[in-house]
């Protein structure tokens, strides 16, 4: 299971355009973003042997891509449930908080340099 954010590829396009500084800080924003997601995937999700924690990576994927992945071969039964067990979120809570926190990095960020 695995988390992607998508439109990056037309923000790359669009920061090819721009200058260093600029295209440096947003990098910088989607990297803490990430570990943002990163950080609230690891806090939310249930432990019972400590393996599906252990198996959710941040890596990246590019100059402004970054993956959040659970390795753990059940993962998505424990994210969206089962005819037999309930959901326990903890990918999509930790995706949602990291595009909130991503919107004011960036903002901050933008601010700084003008």
């Amino acid at each position: 299971m695995w988390v992607e954010v998508d439109g990056v590829e037309e923000l790359a396009r669009f920061m090819g355009r721009m200058p260093r500084e600029l295209r440096a800080a947003l990098g910088e924003a989607l990297r803490r973003a990430g570990e943002r997601a990163y950080s609230v995937s690891r806090a939310r999700v249930p432990v019972r042997t400590g393996r599906l924690r252990a198996s959710i990576r941040l890596t990246k994927a590019g100059e402004l891509k970054y993956r959040l992945r659970a390795s753990a071969p059940y993962s998505r039964f424990v994210e969206f449930g089962t005819r037999r067990m309930k959901a326990r979120p903890y990918m999509r809570p930790a995706r949602e908080e990291a595009l909130k926190f991503l919107g004011r990095e960036v903002e901050r960020r933008l601010r700084r340099l003008i």
